[in-house]
C-alpha cells in the first residue's frame, strides 16, 4: 500500500512541475513566447546568397529587425538560387530570396507551392540594377555582337544561362554560335583575368571589384533591362506555402522584418552598404561604390510587368508552360 502511496505521490509531483513550467512559458507582448525573463524565439532559416540581390536579409539581420520581430534568423548560405529552391520545396529551410525563373518554373509544374512577398525591381537606369557584362580590359570586344564564337561566362544555374540566351539573340547571335560557361560568382573575375572567359555576365559585388582592380570594363550595364525587358524582376523573396499554412505567425514576423529592411535600405543606402564587408568579398571602400537592388513588397509593384516577364520566359522555352503570375504573390 505504502508503495502505492509512493508512486501516486510521484505522479502527483510530476504533474505539478509540467504545469509550472507551461505557467512560465507565456505570450509576450510581441507574440513572442517567454520563460520567465528568458525569450523564447521561434527559428527561421532563410537562404541567401553573398552578391547584392541579398542584402535586405543581411540588412534585416544585422540591424536587429528580425530581434524585433522575436525571430531567431539562422541564414543558410547557398551557391545557387537553385539548390535554395530544392531546400524550400524539401521544406529544410522555411524563407529564401531568388531567381523568378526559378519561381515560375515551380508555379507552373506545382502551382500555389510557393508565395512571393517581396519583389525586386532592375532597370537600364544607373545605379538601379547589379548586373554587367564584363570583358578584360584590353579586350578587343567592342560589343556584344562581337561576343560571336566567344566564350561567355556566368553563374551556375539554368536560369543564370538563359538569361544570356535572351540577351545575345537580342543582339543577332545565334546560342549555337557562343559557349557559354558557368563559374562560381567569386570565380568569374579571375577565370576573366585568366582569359579563361571572353566575356562574363556577373553581379555585384564582383562587378566593382573587377573594375576597380582594372581587371576588367563594362561591355554592356544591364544587358538584360537594356535588350530583354525594362524593367525587370531579377528576383524575390518567397517562403513556402507549407510553411505559411502551419507556422502563419513566425511567416508574418519574417514578412514584416524583411520588409522594414527594404524600407531601411531605401531610405539610408549608405547604412545600408555598411553589412555588406561582413556577408561578401568587398571592403568598407568597395561597398561604398556599389549598386543596391531596389526591392518593394509584393503589394506595391505593377505585376503586369511580372506576368508579361514570365511570357517571355514561355515564348523563348526558358520554361514549359504558361503561367499565371497572379497565383504566386503573397497579398
Amino acid at each position: 500500500m505504502k508503495k502505492t502511496h509512493k508512486i501516486i505521490l510521484g505522479v502527483l509531483i510530476g504533474l505539478i512541475l509540467v504545469v509550472s513550467a507551461a505557467l512560465l512559458l507565456v505570450p509576450s507582448e510581441n507574440g513572442t513566447l517567454t520563460k520567465g525573463n528568458l525569450v523564447v524565439k521561434e527559428t527561421v532559416k532563410i537562404g541567401y546568397k553573398d552578391t547584392l540581390h541579398y542584402l535586405p536579409v543581411m540588412v534585416a539581420k544585422e540591424r536587429g529587425f528580425f530581434e524585433e520581430e522575436g525571430i531567431n534568423a539562422e541564414l543558410v548560405n547557398f551557391q545557387s538560387s537553385n539548390q535554395a529552391m530544392d531546400a524550400i520545396l524539401t521544406g529544410d529551410i522555411d524563407v529564401a530570396l531568388g531567381n523568378m525563373v526559378l519561381q515560375f518554373n515551380v508555379e507552373q509544374k506545382q502551382p500555389g507551392s510557393i508565395k512571393a512577398f517581396m519583389i525586386s525591381n532592375e532597370t537600364a537606369e544607373k545605379g538601379e540594377h547589379i548586373d554587367f557584362l564584363l570583358v578584360k580590359k584590353d579586350s578587343e570586344i567592342d560589343s556584344i555582337r562581337d561576343l560571336k564564337g566567344k566564350r561567355i561566362g556566368t553563374n551556375p544555374g539554368t536560369t543564370s544561362i538563359a538569361y544570356v540566351k535572351l540577351y545575345i539573340k537580342a543582339n543577332g547571335i545565334d546560342e549555337d554560335d557562343v559557349e557559354i560557361l558557368t563559374a562560381e560568382q567569386q570565380l568569374l573575375v579571375q577565370a576573366l583575368e585568366t582569359e579563361q572567359f571572353d566575356a562574363v555576365h556577373i553581379y555585384e559585388p564582383d562587378a566593382t571589384i573587377a573594375l576597380d582592380k582594372g581587371i576588367a570594363r563594362v561591355l554592356e550595364e544591364a544587358p538584360i533591362e537594356r535588350f530583354v525587358m525594362n524593367p525587370w524582376t531579377s528576383s524575390s523573396g518567397y517562403m513556402s506555402s507549407k510553411f505559411l499554412e502551419e507556422r502563419p505567425d513566425a511567416a508574418k514576423k519574417t514578412i514584416r522584418a524583411m520588409i522594414k529592411a527594404v524600407n531601411f535600405i531605401r531610405e539610408n543606402p549608405d547604412k545600408a552598404r555598411e553589412v555588406l564587408p561582413k556577408y561578401t568579398s568587398i571592403d568598407e571602400t568597395l561597398a561604398e561604390k556599389v549598386n543596391i537592388v531596389p526591392y518593394f513588397g509584393s503589394w506595391e509593384i505593377d505585376k503586369a510587368d511580372v506576368q508579361r516577364q514570365a511570357d517571355i520566359m514561355f515564348e523563348e522555352g526558358v520554361i514549359k508552360g504558361k503561367v499565371n503570375t497572379t497565383q504566386l504573390f503573397l497579398t
